[in-house]
């Protein structure tokens, strides 16, 4: 561009950017027509921003909405939902410096220990809990108003107390597996029923690497924030639900509750 079209292009000082009021005045009919100012304009452009970004705005939150009660309606039913509370935690690394109570030498001290986190026996849930679990469960023999319940992390628990076990087949002649066809085939559930439980659950709380100056080098470092449950409520909660005595797991009952057992084909 020549400096003489810049020259008419670019205003002087003190010159009107916009130009008198009807910058542009049409004819018709003998009626005189103004067109809007550069100001105008810019105002109807910047409430249309706005009215649009207010739309997309409440899209988005009508959508995350629906993204919120569809994953919730994927959480299955259970009991014990209401003992749920989330708390962060960091773990014991467990080698030399940070071992937990639940890593000393097999002993009577540690059987009690490993027997305190889980052995509240089975639990015992009303009638109307056991219509809303996603599998039907059988009611207890002479208590038939209420229905048998474990919670699966109990469970876990008693099958990672096996597993324990086995590796010190010295203390725990029966759980020698090199041995014992009964408890290899134990074990062996029992490292599965763990696998899976810890794929389903998919903790992805981070590991991180950092400097180490004793080491001169980047290492893991294990000891890191997890999101977790306050493991002692759902404690509580099992303790409160425990029933006390056994039941005849020969007697067979009947009831009304149709929920089909659901297997993996079913989901």
């Amino acid at each position: 561009m020549q400096p003489e079209e810049r020259r008419l292009l670019v205003p002087s000082e003190g010159e009107d950017v916009e130009g008198p009021e009807p910058a542009i005045k049409h004819r018709t009919s003998g009626v005189t027509k103004y067109a809007p100012s550069y100001r105008s304009l810019w105002v109807l452009v910047v409430l249309q921003s706005a009215l649009l970004l207010a739309c997309f705005t409440a899209i988005a939150i009508l959508l995350r909405r629906d993204h919120g009660s569809h994953c919730s309606s994927r959480v299955l039913y259970s009991p014990a939902l209401d003992a749920v509370e989330p708390q962060i935690k960091v773990f014991n690394v467990g080698f030399e410096g940070d071992l937990s109570p639940y890593q000393i030498p097999s002993s009577p001290e540690l059987d009690r220990a490993w027997d305190d986190l889980y052995q509240f026996g089975i639990s015992r849930i009303t009638k109307e809990e056991a219509t809303q679990l996603p599998n039907k469960t059988q009611p207890i023999p002479g208590d038939e108003d209420h229905y048998i319940a474990e919670l699966d992390v109990f469970h876990n628990l008693h099958c990672l107390n096996m597993v324990r076990k086995a590796l010190d087949p010295v203390y725990y002649s029966n759980w020698n597996i090199t041995e014992n066809a009964k408890a290899a085939q134990h074990v062996s559930h029992c490292v599965d029923w763990i696998r899976q439980s810890i794929m389903c659950h998919a903790d992805t709380s981070v590991i991180v690497w950092q400097w180490e100056d004793w080491a001169n080098e980047t290492l893991v470092r294990g000891k890191v924030a997890h999101t977790c449950r306050n493991f002692e409520k759902i404690q509580d909660w099992a303790k409160e639900h425990q029933i006390l005595d056994k039941f005849d797991g020969s007697v067979h009952l009947t009831d009304d509750i149709t929920i089909p057992v659901l297997q993996s084909g079913d989901l």
